[in-house]
């Protein structure tokens, strides 16, 4: 490379850090072609108080983490592929082992000319800081956080997880999160939660969970995938929605209606076809529907007080279709502040209940 070709790569860098010293950035600029990486190491050493020479791009990247190298790296690729601007976020580890996390810019100015700049956006966090960090993010009291391995067993999780689930952290630790399933979602809801989860490294949505009592309450969930140095970690963010019952009103996910936790209609079809697929030869099947009805005024509520009343009405629908042999029965059961209204078609050899 010329000397003129460097100083006007040297030239690009400390216009940069010209226009961006004010706001605490680091400008720099690479020619790819020579690997010519400049940057002005006064405005390293006193930004990022790192005071080894960086001259080619490979001695940045030995500042990253494996993680944030693959970043680093995407960015570059992305900007020389579509000459845009690209940005990202990322860590950085001096000689002098201080930590800083930066927004890192890459644009392409000219042919094989990369320019950019790296703002530190959190700074100088030592190993103690990092902890109490990490303390604070999960202890928080507004929002449930739990953490597991990758076989998805609890590793740790916060007071609100507690308190919304009944159990103590220490019965939760080494535990699956299996134990929380309501039972209510079907496997292929599980099946894709969990297909997005590892494709996409994030799954967020509305889902039942099972307390210590037995109570199935609806939550939001978010789960995000982490890696940390080959080692694969799950994050979940819960909120319980039990007295946020406008959040979930008509939700239906993995065919469950969440405020009644009955059977959509789509997922009641289904598991119709399955138990008709799963006749012996020569055997009928006796099949009772009920559809509740819910008053306009406080219809959210009365969807909520519904899963509480399931065990009466299966147990009323059981006695109707033991003592009742008619081919067709218009009944009406009364439950606790609700009526409905049944419909019996019969062919007396096997009963579905799906409640």
């Amino acid at each position: 490379m010329s000397t003129v070709f460097k100083e006007e790569l040297q030239s690009l860098a400390l216009k940069g850090n010209a226009d961006h010293q004010q706001d605490g950035s680091v400008a720099w600029s690479w020619h790819i072609e020579d690997d010519v990486f400049s940057v002005d190491p006064m405005v390293v050493a006193s930004t990022l108080q790192h005071n080894d020479p960086i001259n080619k791009i490979e001695d940045l990247v030995l500042l990253m983490g494996d993680l944030s190298k693959e970043v680093f790296v995407n960015i570059l690729k992305q900007t020389i592929q579509d000459k845009g601007v690209h940005f990202a976020n990322i860590g950085l580890k001096t000689q002098n082992k201080h930590s800083f996390y930066c927004l890192v810019k890459a644009r392409w100015a000219s042919d094989k000319i990369i320019i950019g700049y790296i703002k530190p956006l959190i700074f100088n966090l030592a190993e103690a800081d990092i902890s109490a960090l990490f303390y604070q993010l999960v202890n928080c009291n507004h929002h449930g956080i739990i953490i597991t391995d990758s076989k998805t067993r609890i590793l740790a999780c916060n007071s609100y997880v507690e308190k919304s689930s009944g159990y103590l952290q220490e019965e939760l630790i080494g535990q699956k999160t299996s134990l929380f399933n309501a039972g209510k979602h079907s496997p292929t809801f599980f099946t894709s939660l969990w297909n997005k989860v590892n494709n996409d490294k994030h799954w967020s949505g509305h889902i039942l969970s099972r307390r210590k009592d037995g109570k199935c309450i609806p939550q939001e969930l978010t789960i995000q995938k982490v890696d940390i140095s080959g080692h694969v970690f799950y994050l979940g963010i819960t909120l319980d929605l039990s007295k946020r019952l406008y959040r979930i009103e008509d939700k239906d996910h993995g065919g469950i209606e969440l405020l009644t936790q009955l059977p959509s209609e789509g997922e009641f079809k289904r598991s119709l076809v399955y138990a008709i697929a799963e006749l012996n030869e020569g055997i009928g099947l006796q099949l009772l529907t009920f559809t509740p009805t819910f008053s306009a005024r406080c219809e959210i509520e009365e969807k909520n007080q519904s899963p509480a009343r399931y065990p009466f009405l299966r147990a009323s629908l059981s006695r109707v279709i033991l003592e009742e042999t008619p081919s067709q029965l218009h009944c009406r059961i009364n439950s606790p502040k609700k009526t409905c209204n049944l419909n019996l078609f019969t062919k007396p050899l096997k009963s579905l209940l799906l409640i």
